[in-house]
């Protein structure tokens, strides 16, 4: 899958997508998110791929120069959890269905 500027723009003002920025900015002890999100309203990120659990795009700073973010893969029993959790609180089902990302369902984990 590969993002133009338009659509990685979306990432953060989609439910799922805000979501997915505030857990990885949790991680982010070094303000590396913070660079990442100048370079980017800036238009300095190119050629934005995912593949599986990888991200790789082109950024141009001083240089032009690839980034490649790997994300850990789900364990099994996580995935049979998520399942579980949906399975037991149809409004959950409903909202994923409705592209909305569903408040409560991370206070399960």
């Amino acid at each position: 899958m590969s993002m133009s500027k338009k659509n990685s723009e979306l990432l953060s003002r989609t439910e799922w997508g805000k979501e997915f920025l505030l857990a990885i900015g949790r991680l982010d002890t070094d303000k590396r998110l913070e660079r990442g999100r100048k370079y980017a309203k800036a238009g300095n990120v190119e050629d934005i791929t995912i593949t599986g659990n990888n991200v790789k795009s082109k950024v141009r700073g001083t240089s032009l120069y690839k980034v490649t973010v790997t994300f850990q893969k789900w364990k099994e029993e996580d995935v049979k959890k998520v399942c579980e959790i949906i399975e037991n609180n149809p409004l959950y089902l409903a909202d994923i269905l409705n592209s909305v990302l569903p408040g409560g369902i991370f206070l399960n984990f």
